[in-house]
């Protein structure tokens, strides 16, 4: 079981965990995400993305949407496609769904991290 990390302040930086789901988390000052008390392996881009999924809330983000949320303006289609490749490998394959001719969306319920 995860302790949730609602609020929850890093000590060093003074920036805030926001919660994803159940374990999972974003920490979007620094960077980073994580499931639990452990930090995932993730790039800051992948952070990015992956907090622009979140903040949709189930609801499907387009490519045009999640480069322009996520800081991507200038990265070509396939930067976006290898950003989700590996989030995808983060959280689970079943955790980012893709809707055909629309878009991405993050099911915060299917995430499983090892």
């Amino acid at each position: 079981m995860c302790r949730s990390h609602a609020g929850n302040r890093a000590e060093r930086t003074g920036s805030y965990r926001v919660p994803v789901a159940d374990c999972l988390w974003v920490d979007r000052e620094q960077g980073i995400a994580g499931y639990g008390d452990r930090q995932l392996p993730l790039n800051p881009q992948e952070v990015a993305v992956l907090a622009t999924l979140a903040d949709a809330r189930g609801r499907v983000v387009s490519r045009s949407e999640l480069a322009r949320l996520s800081g991507l303006r200038h990265a070509s289609p396939r930067r976006a496609d290898s950003l989700l490749v590996a989030l995808r490998r983060a959280l689970g394959g079943s955790a980012l769904q893709t809707v055909r001719g629309r878009g991405w969306m993050l099911d915060p319920d299917a995430v499983v991290v090892d």
